[in-house]
């Protein structure tokens, strides 16, 4: 067929073919995986900061703080 497969590209193939439900499903699974990413990383940080300099502050810092971190 001579299609190249990119990220762009499979988007707009989903997108193309099943609509507004596709946008949906994509939201849906990107919103997922995003937020199981910031919660291991956050619970990556938390365990870090405490084992190297004994902070035990609450979840919610550590996700700001990694929020922070992926932005930077």
């Amino acid at each position: 067929m001579g299609l190249e497969a990119s990220e762009t590209g499979v988007v707009t193939s989903f997108i193309s073919s099943l609509g507004i439900w596709g946008v949906l499903v994509i939201f849906i699974s990107q919103t997922r995986i995003n937020t199981a990413n910031y919660f291991l990383a956050s619970t990556n940080l938390s365990a870090f900061a405490h084992r190297a300099f004994g902070l035990n502050l609450p979840r919610y810092v550590w996700v700001i703080v990694s929020g922070v971190l992926a932005y930077c």
